[in-house]
């Protein structure tokens, strides 16, 4: 993507000496509760101030501490790395976040186009947090055989925002607005890149594994809203959640929580959940 500085003018944590404290305490020195950390330095002079502000604050140790709930058999190491592309993924025992993934977020937040609901240490938490997430789902799916009836892709997004809602407690809004708004960003870049549709007249992005953004976008807020109407009412109005699916959201969650007790629930490790709670709402503390 085209140039520009990234800023570091973001608010840096104001819990980091808590956020140590919490990783002494949880054995997530050096390397992590579970696998290690790999802060690896960007191909690109852009970059280097996104790297050298998340190794700093140790956002990659943090959320080793937040997967630790999962039961993994083999670990996984967390990575950050110059990719050539804007990705995320998951292979064999890593788990990869690209600094052009992130960089999309600065550059929005640089550029003054976030909107008026999601402040930008929410918008580059939210984005990074889902990553993992995410791709951390699919690490699970593969080594504890977890089935999945439909799309893995959209199960793992699922596993993303069910992880956050149930460990983010009041913080996890924050997040889940953070979230919103990557979405909200990939409608408006694929927008803005028309493609040749296919020979059966449908647009390539409705072959992708992935739902399309908006898709991924109204799902989230539609879990979260059946989470908890009241707190996430106004992310859906800013989103122009349809009615007459907002009316179903509650329905939506109660199927996705039967799912996450019957397949995912098994593989977390409720010993860990608590500190796992407070590294997930370290990215989201109120400045």
């Amino acid at each position: 993507m085209p140039g520009r500085s990234v800023s570091v003018g973001l608010a840096r944590s104001a819990g980091v000496a808590v956020v140590a404290g919490l990783l002494l305490s949880s054995g997530a020195t050096g390397g992590a509760a579970q696998g290690g950390v790999d802060y690896r330095p960007p191909s690109d002079a852009l970059h280097r101030p996104l790297h050298d502000r998340l190794k700093a604050e140790r956002w990659l140790e943090r959320m080793q501490v937040v997967i630790g709930t999962f039961r993994l058999p083999r670990p996984v190491t967390l990575r950050l790395e110059s990719c050539g592309e804007v990705d995320a993924w998951f292979e064999k025992r890593t788990v990869a976040v690209c600094y052009e993934y992130l960089q999309v977020v600065i550059r929005r937040i640089e550029s003054g186009q976030l909107p008026p609901w999601v402040t930008a240490d929410e918008a580059l938490a939210g984005a990074f947090v889902d990553a993992i997430l995410h791709e951390t789902a699919h690490a699970l799916f593969e080594q504890q055989r977890i089935p999945v009836l439909g799309r893995e892709e959209e199960a793992a997004d699922q596993v993303s925002a069910f992880t956050i809602l149930t460990l983010g407690g009041e913080d996890a809004p924050g997040l889940i607005r953070g979230m919103a708004q990557l979405y909200l960003s990939w409608i408006g870049y694929y927008q803005s890149r028309p493609q040749r549709p296919l020979a059966t007249g449908a647009a390539p992005g409705e072959a992708r594994a992935h739902p399309t953004s908006g898709q991924r976008l109204y799902n989230l807020v539609c879990l979260a809203l059946g989470f908890d109407r009241k707190a996430f009412t106004p992310l859906a109005k800013a989103v122009d959640m349809p009615e007459d699916r907002a009316s179903d959201c509650a329905g939506e969650h109660e199927q996705m929580a039967r799912a996450h007790r019957a397949l995912i629930r098994p593989h977390v490790d409720p010993a860990r959940e608590a500190e796992a709670r407070r590294a997930l709402r370290s990215f989201a503390a109120r400045r």
